[in-house]
């Protein structure tokens, strides 16, 4: 179950549905882009998954 999700727009053109998840311990990790920007990162007790929604062609 999620607990937030928001859309990002890359720089690239590229736009990706960002969804965020409570955790009980903690993660640190990264979503990125297939361009190669960071989408998202964190080190808490959270875990984000970035899905394609949208493709610049």
């Amino acid at each position: 179950m999620s607990d937030s999700n928001y859309i990002h727009s890359c720089s690239c053109g590229l736009k990706w549905n960002v969804t965020k998840h409570k955790l009980t311990m903690r993660d640190k990790d990264r979503e990125v882009c297939t361009c190669g920007e960071i989408i998202v990162s964190w080190n808490g007790a959270v875990m984000y998954n970035a899905r394609l929604i949208e493709d610049k062609g």
